[in-house]
């Protein structure tokens, strides 16, 4: 991922300013939310954070959840600047997570937003109420 790096942080810009051009600068702190590049990122991250999830899967880390017992399992779903994530609700998978969030937090730049994050507790889960006041 460090190419995307390079091709935003290498980049120099001028300016017209009434028809001519005025010298040129390069960009210090890269893209922000609501650049048009932004969504384009995401997605690039995005499918480098469901291969490393799906690699997750298979070494037995995580493993894939259903809804409903005729449902496909499901692992993720990202849409716009939101991710759902599907796991068990064990340590070992919350500790698995956390590993993989933090692993998307240094290739991507990104940081996950835990005051907007919300962990969701189904209710076949056994002791419903230490999952849903845990701090992870």
């Amino acid at each position: 991922m460090r190419w995307i790096r390079a091709c935003i942080t290498m980049v120099r810009f001028s300016v017209f300013l009434n028809g001519p051009k005025y010298g040129y600068f390069q960009p210090q702190c890269g893209i922000r939310q609501g650049d048009p590049l932004s969504h384009l990122l995401f997605a690039i991250y995005s499918e480098a954070f469901a291969a490393k999830i799906s690699q997750a899967v298979a070494n037995s880390s995580l493993h894939d959840q259903r809804v409903h017992r005729s449902a496909p399992p499901l692992l993720h779903l990202f849409f716009a600047d939101d991710s759902y994530l599907f796991l068990r609700a064990s340590i070992p998978e919350c500790a698995t997570l956390l590993q993989l969030l933090s692993d998307y937090e240094m290739f991507s730049g990104q940081r996950v937003n835990l005051h907007k994050s919300a962990v969701c507790v189904s209710e076949n889960v056994q002791n419903r109420n230490y999952w849903q006041s845990a701090h992870i």
